[in-house]
């Protein structure tokens, strides 16, 4: 399971940014309610995965800002309104039915312009909270339309499936490292599995004229050659690169050779210091290559590592290929 946010999650701060929009008095009186109620949502089984992100800060944002223009219209103009139920106004950060939210908005909108002009305060603070969440949104929608919806950049994409968990009866994309190497051992209907995990991290190379920071990622060692790119210069990893005491290697991004090699093929077996370790850059990755993540450097996960972790941990994707002429429901069989 997803464990719920933490109260000093990025999301959370946004959202309390958010409820900048409702009126002092409101705030202080429901603020921390409203933050639980945040806290209950985003744990919903709807909102897991990439495009449940997407549709909670889709959901959030249209939400609150929906119910902040009401409240402020009603005290900007005195109106009243019959209340609509007896419940904690955390309830009007729920998700509405479309028709009725199009209906609330348009008997709104006309009244709330005009109150908005008596108050630039406040009309600058909508404008800068809408153009974050937009930006976000877009942002998102990037991300989700390369992940999900164009047509994957790798040799026949139709055989190219990922991964999915069950915990708790709910869906989940991401998997242990074990249930990788599981997977691995008794595969019957894939070509090739691979893994990434879910998230970059910071590495320090040392060694050159001064320390760099740059994004890695950690990779099964048969995850490009799944994915079917070729290396531009050297190799793909090993099986061997994977193991318990495997060598220390690495892979680099097109850019990051460009930039630290000048893209002299010569780069291909020199050493760099990676967090204090020497490994050996043994291949480069194409410079338009991205999966998932932006990265400058790759990096085997080894059953021994401690980004293999434990069975409990969830914190990989797998991916796989089909073998020709097995359909995705045989695979799931």
């Amino acid at each position: 399971m997803h464990p719920a946010p933490s109260r000093h999650s990025t999301g959370i701060r946004l959202f309390r940014v958010l409820l900048l929009l409702f009126p002092r008095q409101f705030r202080r009186a429901y603020r921390e309610e409203l933050v639980q109620t945040y806290i209950g949502q985003r744990s919903e089984a709807r909102y897991r995965g990439l495009l449940g992100r997407f549709r909670f800060g889709t959901d959030i944002l249209t939400d609150t800002v929906s119910a902040a223009l009401r409240r402020r219209a009603t005290v900007l103009g005195g109106r009243t309104r019959k209340p609509r139920s007896h419940h904690s106004p955390a309830a009007t950060i729920t998700r509405p039915g479309m028709g009725n939210m199009t209906s609330s908005v348009l008997q709104d909108i006309h009244y709330t312009i005009r109150n908005l002009a008596r108050n630039p305060g406040f009309t600058a603070l909508v404008v800068l909270i809408l153009a974050i969440g937009i930006g976000a949104n877009v942002a998102m929608f990037s991300t989700m339309n390369q992940a999900l919806i164009r047509p994957l950049p790798y040799p026949e994409p139709e055989n190219l499936v990922l991964g999915r968990a069950t915990f708790n009866g709910n869906p989940n994309p991401l998997m242990s490292a074990y249930d990788y190497f599981d997977y691995h051992e008794r595969n019957e209907v894939f070509q090739s599995l691979g893994a990434i995990n879910f998230g970059p991290i910071d590495f320090t190379i040392t060694g050159g004229e001064e320390p760099e920071q740059v994004g890695g990622v950690f990779v099964s060692w048969d995850l490009f050659a799944t994915l079917g790119i070729p290396a531009t210069a050297g190799r793909h990893f090993t099986p061997e690169e994977g193991q318990p005491e495997g060598p220390g290697v690495v892979m680099l991004s097109g850019g990051y050779w460009q930039r630290r090699f000048g893209s002299a093929p010569e780069a291909v077996g020199q050493t760099v210091t990676v967090n204090g370790f020497p490994l050996t850059v043994v291949g480069v990755m194409p410079p338009d290559f991205r999966f998932l993540h932006d990265a400058d450097v790759w990096v085997p996960m080894r059953r021994d590592g401690p980004f293999a972790g434990a069975r409990r941990w969830h914190n990989w994707y797998l991916v796989g290929r089909l073998e020709p002429g097995v359909t995705l429901a045989t695979a799931q069989a």
